[in-house]
């Protein structure tokens, strides 16, 4: 194994996505509602006959604009106790995506457990598909942000991608061609070796561990080059 090097910075601008998995779920419609509706139908109250007792009152609604845009409605109103993300939407710093998921086909509830691939009423089915989205399996193995990594590292960039907790499905990049995520805790990074017996332990590490010779041992290897990885 040849002796490690820093990795040079491109020349092109940083750039991060960031992605933030509720993985307990995310009750939509109690986060973007509709508001006012002046077209055929009126989605307010549509949305009152369905969701009833649990229904948010629309004078409690932040209202968000939505009239240059091709929606049913003209405004849509924010959950109360959510000012940041309306504030988000009318500063241009974030977009609603409703109505998405991974239906393979247009279908109806008569239909769907035919017509659909993916099991649309399991929770657990949807967070793993949610972080693919590849229901035709076109790329399997993958997730969605590592398949943009691989992408972007085609094109020049040098790209890592970081995991919080776990080792997240979106990561996943093509195999045997992008690097694996670093995965950090949730507490952040541990300090190591608090009770250091040199002020250079880390040269002294980084010197044990570094370029190997024929004879090393395979695990040793691994182990070395993991560690300087890290």
């Amino acid at each position: 194994r040849e002796g490690t090097t820093s990795q040079q910075p491109s020349a092109k601008p940083y750039r991060a996505i960031i992605q933030i998995m509720l993985y307990g779920g995310c009750d939509s419609f109690n986060i973007l509602v509709p508001h006012t509706c002046t077209g055929n139908k009126d989605m307010y109250q549509e949305y009152l006959q369905v969701r009833q007792d649990i229904a948010l009152p629309k004078e409690s609604l932040l209202e968000i604009d939505a009239a240059s845009s091709n929606q049913i409605c003209e405004t849509f109103g924010v959950h109360p106790n959510l000012p940041t993300v309306e504030k988000m939407y009318d500063d241009g710093d974030l977009l609603f995506f409703s109505n998405t998921g991974v239906l393979t086909k247009e279908t109806d509830k008569y239909n769907f457990v035919k017509d659909e691939v993916t099991r649309l009423f399991s929770h657990s089915s949807q967070q793993f598909e949610t972080e693919r989205v590849d229901p035709f399996e076109m790329s399997h193995g993958t997730g969605i942000l590592g398949r943009i990594a691989d992408s972007l590292k085609a094109k020049g960039h040098i790209v890592d991608t970081i995991s919080i907790d776990s080792k997240a499905t979106a990561l996943q990049g093509t195999p045997n061609l992008a690097s694996s995520p670093f995965v950090l805790s949730r507490f952040g990074v541990s300090r190591f070796n608090l009770g250091a017996s040199s002020n250079n332990m880390e040269s002294h590490i980084t010197a044990m561990n570094e370029a190997t010779v024929p004879e090393s041992g395979v695990f040793g290897d691994f182990w070395s080059e993991s560690l300087v990885k890290s």
